[in-house]
């Protein structure tokens, strides 16, 4: 009986409840919120210039629509660059330009309708970041901003993933939050495509949580 009593009484203090898996504060939907810039933050370039795009947030990520941050030590944000050409009918991810890396790694995965760029960030003791430098060689309209698809969490371990225990979370969502996204290049260039779907599906809230900009290139 009492090493019974025992056993339970770690229970309650490790779980809240003796033989009960509590759920934790951050519930079976994650949704994290990932700061980046890309600069300069203007409509319009010409063939040469420079686009950056930066990442550098804290360990500490913060939670969308919460005070609450989540602290994520070697984690996998599978983080993917797009950028595509949309002036005509059809989305063209097969963009003439040139990258360099300042700090990270910039991959390339080719797939049947678009080209993604995984991203791996330079990951410190308090941090994680990414810097590139986009050169776009040729004029044209275009779409740029990142994607997590949450389905790769699905096969992914990570203790961040778990409530506790062996209950994982039902999702992972990360949102993109670009200090150079809004409403006014969303509206006067992105929605100028000619690319039906993207017109007809993109919501200025997707757009938004890809860290999406618009840009014209002369």
């Amino acid at each position: 009986m009492g090493n019974r009593f025992f056993l339970c009484l770690v229970s309650l203090i490790s779980y809240g409840a003796c033989g009960r898996c509590d759920e934790d504060m951050y519930g079976d939907h994650l949704e994290l919120v990932i700061p980046m810039t890309t600069y300069p933050s203007q409509d319009t370039f010409h063939i040469g210039d420079t686009l950056w795009v930066e990442f550098s947030f804290d360990k500490n990520v913060a939670l969308f629509n919460s005070d609450k941050t989540i602290r994520l030590d070697s984690f996998n944000f599978f983080s993917k660059f797009y950028i595509a050409e949309i002036s005509d009918t059809i989305a063209d991810y097969d963009v003439y330009m040139d990258t360099f890396i300042v700090k990270g790694k910039l991959e390339y995965l080719p797939l049947t309708y678009l080209t993604l760029y995984p991203i791996t960030y330079a990951e410190t003791a308090d941090q994680y970041q990414f810097k590139m430098g986009v050169v776009i060689n040729e004029p044209g309209l275009y779409y740029i901003g990142m994607d997590t698809n949450p389905d790769l969490y699905e096969f992914y371990n990570h203790p961040a993933l778990f409530t506790c225990e062996d209950n994982k979370r039902n999702r992972v969502d990360i949102y993109y939050q670009n200090s150079s996204t809004s409403q006014s290049s969303f509206d006067n260039i992105f929605k100028q495509t000619n690319v039906e779907y993207l017109r007809d599906l993109v919501g200025y809230e997707d757009y938004s949580r890809g860290g999406g900009i618009a840009i014209i290139v002369l």
